[in-house]
Order: structure tokens, then C-alpha cells, then sequence
């Protein structure tokens, strides 16, 4: 017990400041010359004719495909993209990229966008309708408990600003806000504020992501979204904990102001 106790009381190792920056220098450093690595290799390698013989020749024959099959594939697209938003297994952001780079900007967005209000509204009203019972089955323990705690359907500016996060799942939220006191029609107006502008970026990378664009820009745009991703799983939670404290603190000025 002695020695367990000590373990526990033992202080954690702490970097001077000096020692931070030289980790950041080095590490700066070795990501700069992994990016030389990568686009030296992709020369030599002709990666951008590989690109267009294989991967753009492939895209172009599934939009040629698309093109002469009238309106049925749009509609199935819209149909896995309402699947998508009240099964928290399918990722919605996935399907809204693959729209774009299928169907364009516009017909992308708009299909995607409609489908996403709807199936926003739809995990909505089968959560208030089937109870709480029916939320903690198709949302894990873990995420209610994350997000129930910044969640209470009264704020209503929080809510949109949270349906702005990319780390803030859109389903998991409609369902959790469908166990508050919301109105539907103010959740239906949130949903309008704040689901758009993260559909429309999705879709949009989906558009230009074949779009004949040099090698450079792909393999730059795959490393941002590859840090991006880090950086929310690492973050993530302290990016929501933060702008929930923001909105908190502003509102209890406000309050006592008055």
C-alpha cells in the first residue's frame, strides 16, 4: 500500500520551457523533412499520372454512369445520407464528401443538406417520442455523458454554436436534445443556423478532391485533414468545454447586468 501510494504522490516530470521549445523546433523540423520525403518520392514515382490513370479514370466513369441514369442515383444518395444522420455508425461527413465528388457542388450540397435536416428532425422526434431508454440505446454511455452535460435545450445560441463544431456529432445531439423541453420548430431553425456551413465543407472538398488538381495539393490537403482529426480526438473535448464556458459566463454577466 506504502509503495502504491507512493507511485500515485509521485509529481508528474515537467519540461522547462527551453526544453518545450527544442521539442517543437525538432518536431517542426522532422515534419518538414517527411513533407520534402513524401513530395520527392511522389515525383519519382510519377504518383500525379498514376493518380489520373487509375483514381480519376475510375471517378470519371462512376459520374459517367451517374449522368446517364437520370435522377435514380441522387435519390440514392439522399436515402444513405438520411440513413446516415440517425445511425451513429455511418458518418454523415463521409457521405456528404462522396456527394460532392459524385454530383458536383450544388446538386451535392442541396441533396445532402435536405437530407440532413431531415434526418436531424427525424432522431429528434424518435428520441422525445421513445424516451430516454431508446437514446441510451443507440448512443453510447460515453457520448451522452460528454455531451448531456453541455446540453440542455435553453440555450439556444450555445446549441447552434455547438452544431458549428466538427467534433460535436449532429445525431448524437438531436437525440439528446430531443430528451429537453425544445421546442421542435426552435430546433428545426438551429438546424437551419448551424447544420449548412459543415455540409457545405464537406461536400466541397468532395467536389475538388478528383478534380485533375497537381499532386501537391492532395497530399497537403490529406495531411491537414489527417491533423485535423488528431487534433479533435486530443482536443476535441477541451474545444466543447471552453466555448460551453464561454457562453455560460457571457450569459450570467448578462444576467447580472440586469
Amino acid at each position: 500500500m506504502e509503495e502504491q501510494h507512493q507511485k500515485s504522490t509521485t509529481p508528474k516530470r515537467k519540461f522547462s520551457k527551453r526544453t518545450k521549445i527544442i521539442l517543437w523546433v525538432v518536431c517542426g523540423l522532422a515534419l518538414i523533412g517527411l513533407n520534402v520525403g513524401i513530395f520527392l518520392i511522389a515525383y519519382a514515382i510519377n504518383l500525379e499520372q498514376i493518380m489520373a490513370d487509375n483514381l480519376m479514370s475510375g471517378v470519371d466513369k462512376v459520374r459517367g454512369w451517374i449522368e446517364g441514369s437520370g435522377a435514380a442515383p441522387v435519390f440514392m444518395f439522399m436515402l444513405l445520407q438520411y440513413v446516415s444522420m440517425f445511425v451513429v455508425f455511418i458518418p454523415a461527413g463521409a457521405i456528404s464528401f462522396c456527394g460532392g465528388m459524385l454530383f458536383g457542388p450544388l446538386v451535392g450540397f442541396f441533396a445532402a443538406f435536405v437530407m440532413c435536416i431531415a434526418g436531424n428532425m427525424t432522431t429528434f422526434f424518435l428520441s422525445r417520442i421513445l424516451g430516454r431508454k431508446f437514446v441510451e440505446r443507440m448512443v453510447s454511455k460515453r457520448n451522452l455523458t460528454r455531451y448531456e452535460k453541455y446540453i440542455n435545450g435553453e440555450n439556444l445560441t450555445l446549441t447552434t454554436v455547438f452544431m458549428l463544431i466538427p467534433t460535436m456529432p449532429a445525431d448524437v445531439l438531436s437525440y439528446i436534445l430531443g430528451l429537453t423541453k425544445i421546442k421542435w420548430w426552435k430546433y428545426l431553425i438551429i438546424c437551419f443556423l448551424g447544420r449548412p456551413w459543415r455540409t457545405l465543407l464537406y461536400v466541397l472538398l468532395g467536389s475538388i478532391a478528383f478534380a485533375g488538381l497537381p499532386v501537391w495539393y492532395y497530399i497537403v490537403i490529406t495531411q491537414v485533414a489527417i491533423a485535423a482529426m488528431i487534433l479533435s480526438l486530443l482536443y476535441g473535448d477541451k474545444l466543447e468545454a471552453w466555448v460551453y464556458g464561454l457562453f455560460t459566463r457571457n450569459r450570467e454577466q448578462g444576467t447580472e447586468n440586469r
